[in-house]
């Protein structure tokens, strides 16, 4: 593989790095944002956020599983 290609591949493999983590991020700060508000008794500020944290890393299972459990939680 030419120089180029492989910086072009590696600059690449970084950004896609990046988006997940920052999707991570932010999955997790409207996590705790939800459970901020699940406290506070304000279950569909709770369920926004939590649905909210699944569009955003739709392909980590946390999000469904604090979805799940709240649901179970609040019927």
């Amino acid at each position: 593989m030419k120089r180029k290609e492989k910086a072009a591949l590696d600059a690449d493999n970084a950004a896609q790095d990046n988006e997940k983590m920052l999707r991570e991020l932010a999955a997790s700060v409207h996590a705790e944002t939800a459970v901020f508000f699940l406290k506070r008794r304000q279950y569909d500020l709770a369920e926004a956020h939590l649905r909210q944290a699944v569009q955003i890393a739709s392909r980590q299972p946390e999000g469904y599983e604090n979805l799940a459990a709240f649901y179970l939680q609040t019927g």
